[in-house]
């Protein structure tokens, strides 16, 4: 109340005070003249009916003395004047109660209109944050910092509004409302600390709120949000524990409002949204696949049942679509495609019914994810047109979201990775060329994405993955100098990002460093650039160090033994064995002091037999046989006890077969044919079972086919003509088959030229030169074939040369008379 009115209500009372006063007086004056008529009149005589007419002109003769009549007129003078009097007080009351009334008014008056200009200053503020958030004008743009700064500038001025707004249940969740949008636009900038603390904050209050009216609705409605959002911010910044908990309680929260009001709207929807939620980060956990199909299924029957019971809305069916295109995705991520491809189907039907929201953005999104989908799908199916097909309308899609908003960030990281999916279903299908200009154009997005928003690492991150996808591609097109470009820009971000990075982050941070630094060691050691191979390698080794540290993490600790072996063999390609046995002692060493420290720990057992196996090469190499044929033989034993243990595991199998095939050459070198011989029936059994396994892959039938080779050579060296050649035209088979799968292959070129050469000389030393003749001719095809791929020139000049030489040795062999046998 303001002083005015306070002022005003005071003279009211008064005037009304001597209102009563004036009042008073005039009901006494009232009574005295009624009293004193009554007494002033005589008394009736007996058998008198009526006055005498005299009396009064006696009476007014009668002297100086006042008559009872004068008395009364005095009185009733009196009484009129008091009434006039108390008549003017009270008129002059009710004129100063009509003042101070107007005066109230033009005081309610005003304070409504303050208010309503709070009011809209509140409105008009809470729809600048929702603008921001939305990346609508206010972000169109601006680089990172002066986004932080103009989200800081609105939440000063939501303060001073605050600040001015009278304390109620209202105001305090609108101001908790503005908090947790705020809390996601910081971290729409990857500020991901001040997003949790807003978001906590906003929580906070209405925690507090909801104690103090535990019967508001919307006070719970509010706190469900605010959990909802915080385990946002924690799912975003990989903390699945605290964002299970955070769900899983504003769940509690939504439930408990439910079941007070069944009749809500929204609620069933919101529900459902929460446990898509849970799903989306019970996916992301290893092993949790169970869990997450069980809360994409309680979603989906949340909005079945919203469809039946009439009140579904024009966007609920494509809610449900997608919640069938989640569930798709973790049936496959468990392994059950054909309950994939049904959820797949199903969503299929109702985004193609859903006309109604034919040009959204969240039908748009949902069909380009059905692609994905669909593409992945049809390539784990062997469908490579089919995969093609689908990334390519997804990546299409994706485009035409990107177009309704350039600048917003998620939809040009999902056309970038539609192009790295495209990349990879290229790839697959034999399309180098095109894949390798799918992978740039994803680099090009990356980089894009790091301009637009330098301070958030999560783009950073994605740049450098892209670099290394599109240098591991090169290398598969023969060309490591553009690859080595592309890893040096890969270890440029991951160095920076190391160095910004604390805590667990930076570890994440120095392995992807490992790995730019590795790879970029092996595309300097294919360009022939040894030296800087070396730097490279040795700064691997120091990142992957960095990420032990002096902890007993196994896995970090196989990363050094990995950078430790890489530089030995890079050591010893440059011709210093010495150096390079340091290192494969080093990585030797750390093995065995992890697997006594934890035994059970397979993959670093696998770790000591690759060490094993790269000592032996190097001892063989020395001529040191017998202490490799040693390394050899502790590899494989190694090996082969996994391999036992789990005999499903094909890398371990093969890993055994190299180690079989290692011992084969060493033995057949010295003069072991019989031994040789078993060690290489030993990898090609294992080898055959490979490829028996998958017989598309073309690696597992180069390596079988190369088995069949050394084997051969070894039954010939025992003098096993007829046994060698089967085997040579084993190995001649998987040649021709891999040569019409890539021509342009010059390993499985060279192998093909060199079966053939084997047939050649072994039907020369079984007298049979027409089947040399025959042989040496198509070595020579072959020769001319690796001579035009240009990929060794003096290699191949020498192969033809020896042909030549072995093509006129047995023409001269067919011009001499006499029989010839067949071996």
């Amino acid at each position: 109340m303001t002083r005015r009115r306070k002022r005003a209500r005071s003279r009211i009372g008064a005037i009304a005070g001597e209102s009563t006063a004036a009042g008073r007086g005039i009901a006494a004056a009232a009574v005295l003249a009624l009293g004193v008529a009554g007494a002033m009149a005589p008394a009736p005589r007996a058998g008198a009916t009526e006055a005498s007419p005299a009396a009064p002109a006696q009476a007014a003769a009668g002297g100086d003395a006042a008559s009872p009549q004068q008395d009364l007129q005095a009185a009733l003078a009196a009484a009129e004047a008091a009434q006039r009097k108390a008549e003017a007080d009270l008129a002059a009351a009710d004129a100063a109660r009509r003042a101070a009334e107007a005066g109230r008014d033009a005081a309610d008056a005003a304070r409504k209109q303050a208010e309503a200009r709070l009011g809209g200053a509140i409105s008009a503020a809470d729809g600048v944050v929702e603008a921001i958030v939305k990346g609508v004008a206010p972000f169109a743009g601006l680089p990172g910092p002066a986004a932080h700064d103009l989200l800081r500038s609105t939440e000063a001025g939501l303060d001073r509004i605050a600040a001015m707004t009278p304390d109620s249940a209202e105001s305090r969740r609108r101001r908790a409302r503005m908090l947790r949008i705020l809390g996601d636009a910081y971290g729409r900038l990857g500020d991901d600390a001040t997003a949790l603390d807003r978001a906590q904050s906003a929580r906070d209050m209405m925690t507090a709120l909801v104690r103090e009216h535990p019967e508001d609705d919307a006070s719970l409605r509010e706190l469900s949000r605010c959990l909802e959002t915080i385990g946002d911010r924690l799912a975003a910044t990989d903390d699945a524990s605290g964002a299970l908990y955070e769900y899983r309680s504003a769940l509690a929260v939504a439930q408990r409002l439910m079941a007070r009001d069944p009749s809500l709207a929204d609620a069933p929807r919101h529900l459902a949204l929460l446990q898509e939620k849970i799903g989306d980060v019970l996916i992301r956990q290893q092993g949790a696949e169970a869990d997450a199909i069980a809360q994409y299924r309680k979603a989906l029957n949340i909005l079945k049942g919203v469809a039946k019971s009439g009140s579904a809305v024009p966007g609920d069916s494509g809610d449900l679509a997608h919640l069938h295109l989640r569930l798709a995705e973790a049936l496959d991520r468990a392994g059950d495609v054909s309950g994939s491809l049904a959820e797949t189907g199903a969503a299929s039907e109702l985004l193609q019914a859903d006309s109604n929201a034919a040009d959204s953005s969240e039908r748009l999104s949902d069909l380009s994810l059905l692609h994905r989908l669909a593409g992945h799908l049809r390539g784990e199916q062997g469908d490579k047109t089919g995969a093609l097909g689908d990334y390519r309308t997804a990546l299409d899609l994706d485009k035409r979201l990107a177009a309704l908003d350039p600048i917003e960030p998620a939809r040009q990281r999902a056309v970038c990775l539609d192009h790295q999916r495209l990349g990879d279903a290229l790839q697959a299908a034999g399309d180098l060329a095109d894949a390798v200009a799918e992978y740039r154009q994803a680099r090009d997005i990356a980089q894009y994405l790091v301009w637009q928003n330098p301070v958030d690492p999560a783009p950073a991150r994605a740049l450098s993955a892209s670099h290394k996808r599109l240098g591991n591609a090169l290398i598969q097109q023969r060309d490591p100098a553009g690859a080595s470009t592309e890893y040096r820009a890969s270890v440029e971000v991951d160095r920076r990002l190391a160095a910004e990075a604390g805590g667990r982050d930076r570890k994440a941070a120095l392995h992807e460093l490992w790995i730019s630094e590795t790879y970029l060691g092996y595309s300097l050691r294919l360009s022939g650039d040894l030296p800087e191979a070396l730097v490279a390698y040795r700064a691997g080794l120091e990142a992957a160090e960095g990420i032990a540290g002096n902890g007993s993490d196994a896995a970090a600790w196989r990363e050094v033994t990995l950078a430790h072996d890489t530089l030995g063999d890079a050591l010893r390609e440059a011709g210093r064995p010495g150096d390079a046995r340091g290192e494969y002692q080093a990585a030797l060493d750390i093995c065995q002091s992890v697997t006594a420290r934890a035994p059970a720990d397979i993959e670093t057992w696998r770790e000591l037999a690759g060490s094993h196996e790269r000592l032996g090469r190097l001892l063989h190499d020395r001529g040191e046989l017998d202490g490799a044929l040693a390394e050899y033989r502790a590899s494989a034993e190694i090996l082969r006890q996994m391999s036992e243990r789990q005999p499903q595991n094909a890398v371990w199998r093969h890993d055994l077969s190299v180690d079989d095939e290692r011992e084969g050459d060493l033995l057949r070198e010295k003069g072991d044919p019989a031994g040789a011989v078993a060690a290489y029936w030993a990898s090609i059994t294992i080898r055959r079972q490979l490829v028996d396994a998958d017989p598309s892959d073309p690696q597992r039938q180069s390596e079988l086919a190369v088995n069949h080779i050394s084997l051969g050579d070894a039954l010939r060296d025992r003098g096993d003509l007829a046994d060698a050649l089967a085997e040579y035209q084993a190995s001649r088979v998987i040649g021709e088959w891999l040569v019409q799968h890539d021509r342009g292959d010059a390993e499985w070129q060279r192998n093909l030229f060199i079966a053939y050469g084997r047939i050649g000389v072994t039907a020369l030393q079984g007298e049979d030169p027409a089947r040399a003749l025959s042989a040496f001719e198509q070595a020579k095809a072959a020769a001319l074939r690796l001579q035009e791929l240009k990929r060794a020139p003096a290699a191949s000049a020498a192969d033809l040369a020896w042909v030549d030489r072995q093509l006129d040795r047995t023409r001269q062999a067919l011009a001499k008379p006499g029989p010839s046998r067949r071996g």
